[in-house]
């Protein structure tokens, strides 16, 4: 199982994917959605200033608690604009 978290503020996002192919297809949506619209919205009071790392992040739902098995960045998004950090 995949999911998408935002690493500056260790905050997950709360779809899960079946599949990385469809985890990236939804960070493509993250990279045109503009700085300062959710989910391009950062929490915290400086979120002007502030940005988005986005990383896709698998899981081992089999245990208890999940074991991560991988976590890479992929997208960074700011206000001056969305930076891909590998091929998405």
């Amino acid at each position: 199982m995949f999911r998408i978290e935002d690493d500056l503020h260790a905050e997950p996002q709360p779809a899960e994917y079946d599949s990385l192919g469809d985890a990236l297809a939804e960070l493509r949506r993250f990279a045109l959605t503009p700085y300062g619209k959710p989910p391009n919205l950062a929490p915290c009071t400086s979120w002007v200033t502030c940005g988005r790392c986005w990383e896709v992040v698998e899981y081992d739902t089999s245990t208890t608690p999940w074991t991560t098995i991988s976590r890479e960045s992929y997208l960074e998004i700011d206000a001056a604009g969305a930076r891909w950090l590998r091929e998405a």
